[in-house]
């Protein structure tokens, strides 16, 4: 899984792809959707979802009462490199492990 993302002017332009063990877990509409949400909370294009982008993200889901350091306990636990936020393949990940679970904060 790869997110490319090349600087234009004052803007990133990223792709973002999958990898064939990840295809097995997500259908054709949810990586879309996960493309989607991806560029949509990266809102410095930047490639990576920092703390801020993703509490809008988890607010989005449901989690609306979710705490600054709920937040960065999350990342932590699945930033993999250490960089203090989430890259595309961390993100995929994250989700993937959201998928099917209910705790009863969603709807």
């Amino acid at each position: 899984m790869t997110c490319t993302c090349k600087k234009e002017g004052e803007n990133f332009s990223c792709s973002f792809e999958f990898t064939a063990e990840h295809k097995k877990n997500l259908n054709a509409a949810e990586q879309q959707e996960l493309r989607k949400v991806f560029h949509n909370y990266d809102l410095n294009k930047n490639g990576t979802i920092e703390d801020h982008e993703f509490k809008n993200v988890m607010k989005d889901l449901g989690y609306r009462k979710i705490t600054d350091d709920k937040v960065k306990e999350m990342i932590k636990e699945h930033d993999h490199n250490n960089d203090g936020v989430l890259s595309w393949d961390e993100f995929v990940h994250m989700m993937i492990g959201f998928k099917g679970k209910d705790d009863g904060r969603f709807g």
